[in-house]
């Protein structure tokens, strides 16, 4: 099993990756493609996401190399957006915040889970990404949701990633859930203007 991926960490990434990373620099270079935006709705419902007129944040680095960085801020990070996008050589994620960004860590898992009654997620899928966000939250001081989209987005238009899933907000943690064909490289950083955890994964 791969061990989670933590800021300031370097740990061993899947042994099918076989690669030795840790947390470096935010992904550079490459051009940027075709963005999907998921569709809003009744939280808990699969819908499957449709196309957007922009790219999503910065290009990906050529290479990725199975790195979590998320520079934390001081406050709590509130999410409210979750856009997914298909460029040359890999698929993007990106996870919108209000306030600074939370820090994260990522893992290849057997199963995505929801947190914390550790039920199942319906994923589609054949490797599965789990991404934790710490110092984040889903909904506001009254407990409504602030993610208006559903629970389960399907992405059909992307290589390799196959859907992405709010898993869990509980006490502090968000957590995405990444279906995809196949294991690849992947690295998960942050952008600003506005906060965004951005997830790339290898096609």
């Amino acid at each position: 099993m791969i061990k989670a991926v933590q800021c300031g960490l370097a740990v061993l990434s899947a042994a099918t990756l076989g690669v030795l990373a840790g947390c470096g620099s935010s992904p550079q270079g490459g051009a940027p493609a075709t963005t999907t935006t998921a569709q809003t709705g009744a939280p808990g419902a699969a819908r499957p996401s449709s196309s957007g007129g922009a790219t999503v944040g910065n290009p990906a680095p050529s290479s990725l190399g199975d790195t979590a960085q998320c520079a934390a801020g001081t406050s709590t990070a509130t999410l409210t957006k979750i856009t997914t996008g298909r460029h040359d050589t890999f698929d993007r994620v990106v996870l919108e915040f209000s306030g600074p960004a939370p820090s994260c860590s990522a893992d290849y898992v057997n199963q995505i889970t929801q947190d914390p009654s550790s039920r199942p997620v319906a994923l589609a899928g054949n490797a599965f990404l789990k991404v934790a966000l710490h110092g984040a939250v889903a909904h506001d001081g009254g407990g409504r949701p602030t993610y208006a989209g559903a629970n389960v987005i399907d992405t059909p238009a992307l290589d390799n990633v196959k859907a992405v899933a709010l898993a869990g907000d509980f006490e502090g943690y968000v957590t995405i859930g990444v279906g995809l064909n196949h294991k690849a490289h992947y690295a998960v950083s942050t952008l600003s203007d506005p906060t965004r955890v951005v997830i790339d994964v290898s096609h």
